[in-house]
């Protein structure tokens, strides 16, 4: 006699292994249409125009000037970075009116 397919996979039944697939398509359909709907509430960020980067880009390397002897292959100083990169993300942030 042959055994039962379904108590390989640790199923009582082939009712049970349905219901759990049936639980299973449900959750996955559920965080589906959670996600979209995050998704979908998320404001779309405006476009970043050429003129507004290269502005953000030449008023933060006024205020945080490159080092002299600057070569864009050698690590700089972390906190110059990081402070660099918030005032460009500000500049964005405010089109440029700082």
């Amino acid at each position: 006699m042959a055994p039962d397919p379904d108590l390989r996979y640790g199923f009582s039944s082939s009712i049970e292994r349905r219901t759990r697939e049936t639980c299973v398509k449900k959750s996955l359909g559920l965080a589906t249409l959670a996600l979209s709907s995050f998704l979908l509430a998320i404001e779309p960020a405006g476009a970043l125009s050429a003129e507004l980067a290269r502005k953000c880009l030449d008023r933060t390397l006024k205020e945080y000037p490159r080092p002299k002897g600057w070569v864009p292959y050698k690590a700089g100083h972390p906190g110059m970075a990081l402070a660099r990169q918030a005032y460009y993300r500000d500049c964005i942030a405010k089109e440029g009116n700082i």
